[in-house]
C-alpha cells in the first residue's frame, strides 16, 4: 500500500453513487479502493491513488459526475504514516499534557483534519465514525503543546481541548 502516497475521500448521499465511483475510477494500478460503507442512509469511499495529479482529476470528474450526490470531497497529499493505521483503530497512544476532542459528520473531512492535525505533531489516540444516519466522526489527538486548530472549524468540526489530563481521564484511556 505504501506505493499509494495520496487519497481523496468521499461522503455521498447513497451508496449506489459510491459504487459508481468505484466503476468509473478504480483501477487497481494508479487508484484502488480502501474503504466503501454504507452510512445510513449515505455511505463514504476512500480511493488510494498513486500520484497527485490523479487526485486532481478523479475530484475534477466525480464532481462532474455525481455533483448533486457528493455531501463532501477532501484530498490528502503524502499521507501522514500515522494517518491510516489511527483510522484502522490500529494506534496506541498515551495521552501526553493536552487531549483534543474534534467532533464533527463527514469522514473525508475528519481525514484531512487528522491529517492536518499529525503534521503539526499530535499523536493520534482515536479516529471514531459513528456510521448512523447522520454520522458522528470524532478524533480524539494528544500532544505536549498547543496545536492550531482553525482548520477544524473550516472543516465544520466542533472543538474541545483538555488541559493539564487527570490520572483518572488517562486510565479511562488505557486499555
Amino acid at each position: 500500500m505504501n506505493q499509494y502516497n495520496h487519497l481523496i475521500a468521499f461522503d455521498l448521499s447513497s451508496y449506489g453513487a459510491a459504487l459508481a465511483l468505484v466503476n468509473q475510477f478504480v483501477d487497481n494500478d494508479g487508484c484502488r479502493d480502501f474503504e466503501l460503507s454504507p452510512c445510513g442512509t449515505s455511505a463514504q469511499l476512500i480511493l488510494l491513488v498513486r500520484d497527485a495529479l490523479s487526485l486532481k482529476v478523479i475530484r475534477e470528474q466525480a464532481s462532474s459526475l455525481l455533483k448533486s450526490q457528493i455531501l463532501d470531497v477532501q484530498t490528502v497529499e503524502n499521507i501522514n504514516s500515522q494517518l491510516l493505521p489511527c483510522y484502522l483503530s490500529q494506534t496506541k497512544t498515551s495521552l501526553q499534557k493536552k487531549l483534543y476532542v474534534f467532533e464533527g459528520i463527514f469522514v473525508a473531512s475528519g481525514l484531512a483534519l487528522m491529517q492536518e492535525l499529525l503534521s503539526q505533531g499530535a499523536q493520534p489516540v482515536d479516529f471514531r465514525v459513528v456510521r448512523t444516519s447522520p454520522k458522528n466522526v470524532i478524533l480524539t489527538v494528544t500532544g505536549e503543546s498547543a496545536l492550531d486548530t482553525t482548520a477544524a472549524g473550516r472543516l465544520q468540526f466542533k472543538t474541545t481541548v483538555i488541559d493539564s489530563i487527570q490520572p483518572s481521564l488517562k486510565e479511562f484511556f488505557q486499555v
